[in-house]
This record gives C-alpha cells, structure tokens and sequence, in this order.
C-alpha cells in the first residue's frame, strides 16, 4: 500500500485552500518509497503526517474514533475548532495485498460468523482507492468494499486468539506506523498490540506509560527472545534477535547485544536484566543515549510486528542524532521490512542533501530554519 497523493483542508493550520502533496517521483512518475516533507518550524510538517495517520487509522480500525488517536501531544478537543476538517488520499494497492487482506477476513469470518447475526462483507479488489477523512467520518468514494480493503490487520488481529497462525499472514498485509517528534523507548507510536483485538478501543493513556514501565516491557521481550535462542537455537524462520542485533549495529557500529547480566544472586529469572555492549563496557535499556532511544523503537517494532508493504510515517528523521548518524539512519530505511513506503520530515541539509529533490516537497511557511 502506498500514498500517491494527499489533499489536506481545515486540519488545525491548513485553512482552505489547504494543502496539496504529490508523492510521485517528479522524474519517473512512480509513486516515491521515501519521500521528504521538507519545512522549517512550525511550518506544518507534523501536521501533514498526522492528517495522513489519523485517516489511514480510522480506515483501518486501528483506532474507533479520533479521540483515541495516539499521537504524543494530539488534541482531540480541538479538532473542529476550524470547521470540520477534510483530508483526501489515493491509495495504490498491490494485487497480493488485496488477496491477503481477502484471505484475512474470510478466516475472521468463519471464526465469528456461527454467532454473527450480519453477512459477510468481502473487501473490494480495487488497485486505487481514493480515501476521504469528512469531520470524524472516513469513507471511500468508490463501492463501500473499498473500505474493507484497508482492515487486514484488523482482521488478523482480532482472530489470533482462536488461530495463531494467521499472525504468518501480517507480512502480507498492509497498514499504517508512525513515529512521532517525541519518541523514546518510553513512547513509541507505532504500537498496535497485536495480541489485542483492534476494534477495541486503546487506552487513553497507552502513549503516557510511565517510562520505567515501558523498559521493563522491552526488557521482558527482549529477554524472552534471547531465552528462546539459548534454548533452542535461532528460530528456522525468524530470528527476532538477530534481525533487531543487525539492524541496531548498521545504526550504530561498535555496539552490540551483550545478553542477560545478572542483578543479584536472587533465584529467579527476574533478577537479570537485558544489556548492549559499546566496546568493552555494558550498560541497559534505560541508559541509552537520546539517538539510540528515538532509533531503537523504529527497529524494535519493525521486527516485532512484521511491518511490510506499509505507510510507515516518521517525523523528525533526525531526532537527536548528530548529521553522520541521521545520514546512516536515512541509508537503513530500505531494509526495515519489505516494500514500505516512508513519508518522513525533516529541517536538516544533512538529510535533505541525500535525497533526490525529485522526491521532496518543500513547505513555504514557518520560521526560518533552512
């Protein structure tokens, strides 16, 4: 799935005419799969990437209605304070993407349906879809199937309950991540537990967790699949580790996952912790630098939820990393996961000089920064 255009009007700063983007290569005319929101402070670059998370969110019932958008700083409150906002986006599928998401709700349905009172509603096979955000409400402007095509991790999501082997399905299913200005191992918004039904509300405050709460759960994972591969070796079909251990020293070179260091001579597994290894000395999850903690979530939940041939949005691509690392990050975006499209943004020459000018759109407005 891939973004080709996005129209976006009364959404908080674009007043009507609002703003247009093409995300098209200008030179080959293919739909970019990266593609820069260049613009200085507060010149709405933020505000483009939630327009675009919010209406994909809502198609995809990821999230039942706008005030459980998880953007870190979102106000749900005042979102009609301008009038009702509109944004437009032409989606672009692919064939095996369609099939997927097919496959995905006919096997949600027959688990559902001897205790369903509806018919079955089969997602459309359209390869376009044009997607329109009205107010709170979010429809297509083609068959109501159209709309259906948008829900397959839904679908999956809400049967692996009863069938754990649709979670092999995910890397074929399209869906929509973001990374906001204030990630850190604390917030991270890319999540979509899979182990929770998405038709069900998040918690409002899922993107406020206390910061000790959010590493103890990364160190929990991390430890169970580091258990997993002492014990069995690395997984015949997904070395969750090694994926995240090679992706995380591409990143930053010299470092390393050095394991499980015990805290004390307790008897439990509890009493170890997860530690990453820079030259010859250790250190934990907490005490990561601020570069590592706005890098190190993207990688982790890209391995973690098998996230392919998705809209992954990612704002400030430089958050916190020195140009020579930002320039590192931007080469790694081709090897998180299969066939992504990556609408990110950025106010750095150090980012912007490595992308081609045919693939930046450049906002006018803001504080001089550039």
């Amino acid at each position: 799935m891939k973004i080709s255009r996005a129209t976006i009007e009364n959404f908080k700063k674009f007043a009507p005419p609002g703003v247009e983007l093409d995300f098209k290569n200008k030179a080959t005319g293919d739909v970019a799969d990266r593609y820069l929101i260049l613009g200085d402070n507060a010149s709405g670059k933020t505000t483009i990437l939630q327009a675009i998370a919010l209406t994909l969110s809502l198609a995809q019932r990821k999230i039942p209605d706008i005030r459980h958008f998880g953007w870190t700083g979102w106000a749900p409150e005042r979102y009609f304070v301008h009038g009702d906002p509109v944004v437009e986006l032409t989606v672009e599928f692919e064939d095996d993407e369609i099939a997927a998401t097919q496959e995905a709700a006919r096997r949600w349905w027959d688990l559902v349906s001897p205790t369903s009172h509806e018919s079955f509603r089969e997602p459309g096979d359209s390869r376009v879809v044009t997607l329109r955000l009205e107010g709170a409400r979010v429809r297509t402007t083609g068959s109501a199937r159209e709309l259906y095509q948008f829900r397959g991790r839904s679908y999956v999501a809400a049967s692996l309950r009863n069938d754990a082997k649709l979670r092999a399905l995910f890397s074929r299913l399209p869906g929509v991540f973001w990374y906001d200005q204030f990630r850190n191992i604390a917030l991270s918004g890319a999540r979509e537990p899979p182990e929770r039904d998405a038709s069900e509300p998040a918690p409002p405050n899922e993107m406020g967790v206390r910061f000790e709460t959010a590493v103890e759960r990364l160190d929990r994972i991390l430890k169970i699949w580091h258990r997993n591969r002492e014990q069995r070796g690395p997984h015949p079909e997904r070395d969750y580790l090694g994926e995240l251990e090679a992706l995380y020293r591409t990143a930053f070179p010299g470092r390393s996952f050095a394991g499980l260091e015990t805290l004390f001579d307790g008897p439990t597994p509890a009493d170890d912790r997860f530690v990453l290894k820079d030259g010859g000395r250790t250190y934990t999850l907490s005490e990561m630098s601020a570069g590592e903690q706005s890098v190190f979530p993207v990688l982790f939940e890209f391995v973690r939820q098998q996230i392919h041939r998705s809209v992954v949005l990612i704002d400030e691509i430089d958050l916190n990393l020195h140009p020579p690392l930002a320039q590192t990050v931007l080469g790694l975006l081709p090897r998180l996961g299969e066939d992504n499209q990556f609408l990110f943004t950025t106010h750095a020459r150090a980012v912007s000089t490595l992308v081609s000018p045919h693939t930046i759109h450049r906002l006018p407005e803001g504080r001089p920064c550039l």
